[in-house]
């Protein structure tokens, strides 16, 4: 049983944890997290402690693209959230996201700020195209912002991971493969056929230098309101 003191340093651990991720600042995610490991070994307080959360799940409103599926589980897994299709129709698919509450709005606020700067970095593309694309110029260019990001999301979690055992002397708790866990263990999930489709390098290029932000400020870890 844990008790009330032991709950709430859990949770000041969780908030710089949280305050760590969410900043921008390498300098400031460094202090938050010397002072979660300060408070970790003198409690005895482990990382899967510290990510305990309740997992959800939640269906996507609409049948997501194929660019857009993997953008997805790029942003899912770079937020710890574990990501599935779901077959509408003999081509048409809608996503799964499974994860704790705050990983999941982590990613929808991450997803609707990268979906921004990819259109922004394909009305760009256009113009230096003098306006001579079409929809499959449009979707291959969204396929290889997303390929981008992946890329992207693949060295950040690399270094993070590394910093986290090195620095910290921690073991990275992956919440991805804790919310596959959860919900595996009711539900069955078969992996489908990896699908590919021509892509533009100038859509890689804008993904590997998109902005991944899960929109939660350095003071006090409130995630930012999504603009409209």
């Amino acid at each position: 049983m844990i008790t009330t003191a032991r709950q709430q340093m859990i949770d000041k651990v969780q908030k710089l944890l949280a305050l760590a991720e969410g900043t921008t600042f390498q300098a400031e995610a460094d202090s938050f997290r010397d002072k979660a490991a300060q408070l970790m070994a003198e409690h005895n307080i482990t990382m899967n402690d510290a990510t305990d959360e309740q997992f959800m799940e939640k269906l996507s409103d609409d049948t997501v693209p194929l660019h857009d599926q993997h953008l997805r589980n790029a942003i899912a897994r770079f937020n710890g959230v574990f990501l599935i299709r779901v077959k509408s129709s003999n081509t048409e698919y809608h996503v799964k996201t499974i994860g704790t509450r705050s990983d999941l709005e982590a990613y929808e606020y991450m997803l609707h700020t990268t979906h921004r700067q990819r259109n922004s970095a394909f009305i760009q593309f256009v113009g230096e195209k003098n306006g001579n694309v079409n929809s499959k110029d449009r979707d291959a260019f969204y396929l290889g912002f997303a390929y981008g990001v992946s890329n992207q999301v693949n060295d950040l979690l690399k270094a993070r991971d590394s910093k986290i055992q090195q620095q910290w002397g921690l073991v990275p708790v992956d919440n991805r493969k804790k919310a596959e866990q959860w919900y595996t263990k009711d539900n069955k999930v078969t992996k489908g056929k990896r699908t590919t489709a021509r892509y533009e390098h100038a859509g890689v290029i804008a993904g590997r230098s998109a902005n991944l932000n899960r929109g939660v400020t350095g003071n006090n870890g409130k995630r930012l309101a999504i603009a409209g």
